[in-house]
């Protein structure tokens, strides 16, 4: 399955293209999300519900682009910034994940963007800026240009530490630009994060996925 953001899925996630109040945190410490905590190589949605609770763990379609269904659990989907979605190697038995989804919320009643608490390998997290992920890689990475359905997509690590931040996983972000974008860093290009055209956008991650490598087994 091919995952991906963009406009489309700004549209499926209920968010929107700009912040019309900066976002916030929640005031709870960073919790470290992995291909092996919480949510564990040979997890099933069971364990999900002994770890979070069943009132906090719904399966259903989690939306994808271009309104693509994409069945998996929903944890703690009533908390913007404690949510994690989980996509199924086995869906029918709801077993062995095979990719976590985490992306930012909206608070309605202040109309601010909720960032989320969870920490990827790395130190990746919602709401960093271009400069701030490249800072974690070690060096400028590539991403696809804004303003399609694949846009703000990262298309590799370039060697980086966050391409190997952990054994078994791998982790891929999505950048919303802030700003109006220059017509030179849209469309389906690759760009790398470095560019000043691009940064001048404001791009910040708007969602990340960390994918397990069931190749390796």
């Amino acid at each position: 399955m091919r995952i991906a953001t963009g406009l489309a899925w700004l549209a499926a996630l209920g968010l929107t293209a700009t912040a019309a109040e900066p976002a916030k945190r929640a005031s709870e410490a960073g919790l470290p999300l992995s291909c092996g905590d919480p949510v564990g190589w040979d997890a099933t949605e069971a364990d999900l519900i002994a770890t979070f609770g069943k009132d906090n763990v719904v399966f259903g379609d989690l939306g994808g682009p271009e309104g693509e269904e994409m069945p998996g659990t929903r944890v703690n989907g009533g908390d913007a910034a404690r949510r994690l979605e989980v996509v199924w190697e086995d869906e029918a038995a709801r077993a062995r994940p095979s990719m976590i989804r985490v992306y930012s919320g909206w608070d309605e009643a202040t109309g601010q963007e909720v960032l989320p608490v969870w920490v990827a390998p790395g130190g990746l997290k919602a709401g960093q800026t271009l400069a701030e992920v490249e800072a974690l890689n070690g060096k400028p990475f590539k991403l696809s240009g804004f303003g399609w359905d694949y846009g703000g997509m990262g298309m590799g690590w370039e060697g980086g530490a966050l391409e190997t931040a952990q054994p078994r996983c791998d982790v891929q972000v999505f950048f919303n630009p802030r700003a109006d974008f220059a017509e030179s860093v849209s469309g389906d290009i690759t760009l790398t994060s470095d560019n000043p055209e691009l940064r001048a956008s404001d791009p910040v991650v708007m969602m990340f996925t960390i994918t397990y490598r069931r190749d390796q087994e």
